[in-house]
């Protein structure tokens, strides 16, 4: 299992780097006493088994009540689902202890549809699951188990489903046309409430891809080429579609998109530009002001996936991805990749990826969803349904299961320095490893800084007891990379008081204020 750093950058640093977003994102500058070094291993663990096997299903993840949706897809038998599924982790500790549970949707049946979450614009009411798009038949032909009729057709309609009440309505929507698609993306901007479309297909039967003994002519299928389009809602949810920022990922399938709540941006990854092979693109829409927002491209260095599953980590600043098709996708012959991949966002200007290299990796694994769930207890990347790789003759194993990574900070290593080599009489010179050096010791109260995101979340007695008993502080007296000696200048102790996570509540055990290197 790798080990891997992630670097965190000041409030300045960030301010700066977003100046120069589209030119200076794939650029890594080099470390720098103000980076605080935090070492990373992660670990996959089995969730819960779904109610049902299905690939091609859509996701949506509620980030408020941490419950994960999963609506549609098509069952080993090839028939399109009208399920909704919930894995519910709101109050898990560990993944074995999230429940699943089979919600109705009636006569509605998607494959390859889109979803998001849009929280209640009531205040403490739940919010709602929007899905767009997707295909009432793929059209296997009767040789694979089909309906034997050649569909593939997408749709262009938007279902809502009302978590709160338990009801699903059809959503109208005006403004510029949908348009008909399947294998499109969609990501909730909760700072803006708008719903950002990206890619998608017409049209893709199953005779395109199956090989010639299933029925099929062993072809693919190929984007179309759409539009990004902006969603946004009136009172009662409804939506107006109108036009969004010209070029990005215009023509692809297959694609993830997952929004940055830290710095206000869209994240796009992957997909397919031909139908066959997986792209490494990464395209990045920053929506900090959403009038004059334009995609630029992301860092580079990035894993070849389409139809892989990916969330966005606002705990570690991290777009995660996993799995997914490399070349050939939907073909017999098709290639997949197992692997698990981190792109550390600590600021613009810094992004790159990691193999992350977790333990116990799942089965490989294509048309999945994924999500992050983040409850206090527990901050883990959460994947669930699809399919194994295709076999020879166009068949695969289909997925019930949900497997969740959790990225835990490593403990630190001592540091051995070596002492002069010393000359033993009658024998070669030999080097002592000498005992690791301690840090530098700073009466308790000395420079405390208390982050402007603690007020208002942390009691006041919270805070003046740990400003002013620092020592029963986690990170007292650590270094700013605690791999290393303590320098006041090169790599000072960490003296700035904030939440362990600054996205979620004050919790006395789960969520506690810890000393860091700088305020997020």
């Amino acid at each position: 299992m790798r080990m891997f750093n992630s670097l965190r950058w000041p409030a300045m640093f960030v301010a700066l780097a977003a100046i120069g977003m589209a030119a200076s994102f794939a650029a890594a500058p080099a470390a720098s006493a103000d980076l605080q070094q935090v070492t990373y291993e992660c670990e996959w663990q089995s969730g819960p088994r779904l109610p049902a096997k299905v690939q091609l299903a859509a996701g949506a993840m509620d980030y408020n009540e941490n419950v994960f949706y999963i609506f549609g897809g098509q069952n080993e038998a090839n028939d399109v689902q009208n399920s909704l599924v919930s894995v519910d982790f709101s109050t898990a500790a560990q993944p074995s202890q999230a429940t699943t549970q089979r919600l109705t949707a009636g006569s509605i049946e998607r494959v390859a549809a889109s979803g998001f979450y849009r929280p209640s614009q009531v205040e403490g009411e739940k919010g709602s699951v929007y899905f767009l798009f997707g295909s009432k038949d793929l059209g296997y032909p009767a040789a694979a188990g089909g309906s034997g009729n050649r569909e593939g057709n997408g749709e262009d309609d938007v279902i809502q489903y009302n978590i709160e009440t338990g009801q699903w309505r059809s959503v109208s929507v005006g403004g510029v046309a949908l348009r008909e698609r399947l294998l499109a993306a969609v990501a909730y901007d909760r700072e803006n409430d708008v719903a950002i479309v990206t890619g998608g297909i017409k049209k893709c039967a199953v005779e395109d891809f199956l090989p010639a003994n299933l029925g099929g002519n062993g072809q693919s299928c190929r984007p179309t080429q759409f539009p990004t389009l902006i969603l946004s809602f009136d009172a009662s949810g409804d939506i107006t579609a109108a036009a969004g920022p010209a070029g990005g990922p215009s023509n692809i399938i297959g694609h993830t998109m997952d929004y940055d709540p830290t710095n206000k941006r869209i994240l796009v990854h992957g997909g397919s530009t031909d139908g066959e092979k997986a792209t490494s693109s990464t395209w990045v829409l920053d929506t900090t002001t959403l009038a004059t927002a334009a995609w630029a491209r992301g860092a580079s260095g990035g894993p070849a996936l389409g139809l892989h599953a990916s969330a966005y980590n606002p705990d570690l600043n991290w777009l995660m991805v996993h799995g997914g098709g490399v070349s050939n996708l939907l073909l017999p012959n098709e290639t997949v990749n197992n692997d698990t991949y981190g792109l550390d966002m600590p600021a613009m200007g810094a992004a790159s990826w990691t193999d992350l290299d977790a333990q116990t990796t799942p089965a490989d694994r294509v048309n999945h969803v994924g999500g992050f769930v983040s409850n206090g207890q527990m901050s883990a990347f959460v994947v669930a349904s699809g399919r194994r790789k295709n076999s020879r003759d166009g068949s695969a194993t289909i997925s019930q299961s949900t497997d969740v990574l959790t990225c835990m900070e490593a403990a630190a290593p001592p540091t051995a320095t070596m002492a002069p080599p010393t000359n033993t009489p009658g024998g070669p010179a030999t080097a002592t490893p000498a005992r690791p050096v301690p840090p530098t010791l700073i009466p308790p109260t000395a420079g405390i800084t208390v982050c402007t995101s603690v007020e208002g979340k942390v009691p006041a007695a919270a805070q003046n007891a740990a400003s002013g008993n620092p020592q029963g502080v986690a990170g007292f007296n650590t270094p700013c990379n605690p791999n290393i000696a303590s320098n006041p200048i090169t790599n000072p102790l960490r003296r700035s008081l904030g939440l362990r996570n600054p996205n979620l509540p004050f919790h006395p055990i789960y969520n506690n204020l810890v000393l860091k290197c700088g305020c997020p």
